[in-house]
């Protein structure tokens, strides 16, 4: 009961007494700064690590420094750099057993300096001999790339000297059927009423274009004559109305309208009796070879090219 009074008096606080301020907190420590992340590595100070790592005869390491230099995109300023480069991988990757890798990394060496070679000082035997069977290997590929390459080109070549001769060949034959086509004799047959037809029309069916030429000339100077001659009669005398003064003129005028009429018809009567002399049902004509030039692409032999001029007379 003693205790219990005691606790008591300890908890109670007497009415209107104001509780005890809590003790200040204490200030809180300032956040220390984040450690910054680790600047790149310059490439040329990663192949230096890759170089190191090496001599050190850890080949892992020397792959995961300097294969990023390389792929996917060369990092490194200098030939020099990239070839040394190359090279650490390609030994890295042969002393690792890694044959394929190793034999692609010399591969391209081998493509950006043909004359690399190993130093037997300090590359271990098995790479140089290693390098010397792929540099073989390269050489022959090279040799048969090349030797399919020139007999393609051979090939092509002749291709295209039979396709260029097949298509002289082909233009000379179409010529020569042209040429003997027109030089084929043909049967034409003449019908005996265009002989009766004025105007030189029997002389051309006969094959006589000058005489032709001739009375077509003269048939129609005349008939244009006379028909002006009756048409100027009988627009000036009103179809037979002539003045007393002027019946001789008139007379005269129309005596040479009938003598030009008359020579008109002497004329197509002549050209008649003349075709019917001549007429033949049937004619046998050759065409006489044509002169042509002809001018076109010419490609010789060895490559070029230019202009032909080709004829036949």
């Amino acid at each position: 009961m003693r205790w219990a009074l005691c606790a008591t008096l300890l908890v109670a606080v007497p009415a209107g007494a104001r509780p005890l301020p809590a003790a200040p907190r204490a200030a809180a420590a300032p956040a220390l700064p984040a450690a910054a992340p680790p600047l790149p590595l310059a490439p040329e100070e990663r192949l230096a690590m890759g170089r190191q790592a090496y001599l050190n005869n850890d080949f892992a390491a020397t792959v995961a420094a300097v294969r990023e230099l390389l792929y996917p995109e060369v990092r490194l300023r200098s030939e020099e750099e990239v070839q040394a480069a190359h090279r650490l991988l390609a030994l890295s990757y042969f002393l690792s057993r890694k044959y394929d890798e190793a034999e692609r990394e010399f591969s391209t060496l081998l493509a950006l300096r043909p004359d690399f070679a190993l130093d037997p000082v300090v590359d271990p035997p098995q790479a140089i001999v290693f390098l010397d069977k792929l540099r073989g290997r390269e050489r022959q590929r090279l040799e048969d790339f090349e030797r399919r390459r020139r007999a393609e080109a051979e090939a092509a070549a002749r291709e295209e000297e039979q396709r260029r001769k097949a298509e002289e060949d082909r233009r000379i034959q179409e010529g020569v059927e042209r040429e003997l086509k027109a030089r084929r004799p043909t049967i034409e047959k003449h019908q005996r009423f265009i002989s009766f037809v004025p105007f030189g029309a029997g002389q051309f069916q006969n094959g006589q274009a000058a005489k032709g030429r001739a009375f077509l000339g003269t048939q129609v100077t005349l008939a244009v004559l006379e028909i002006g001659l009756w048409v100027g009669l009988e627009a000036r005398y009103n179809f037979g109305r002539v003045p007393r003064q002027e019946v001789d003129l008139a007379r005269g005028l129309q005596i040479t309208a009938v003598v030009v009429g008359g020579l008109f018809w002497a004329d197509v009567a002549w050209g008649i009796i003349d075709a019917l002399v001549h007429y033949q049902p049937e004619v046998m004509r050759t065409a006489p070879p044509q002169k042509r030039l002809s001018l076109g692409p010419f490609v010789p032999p060895g490559g070029g090219g230019g202009l032909s001029l080709q004829g036949a007379f």
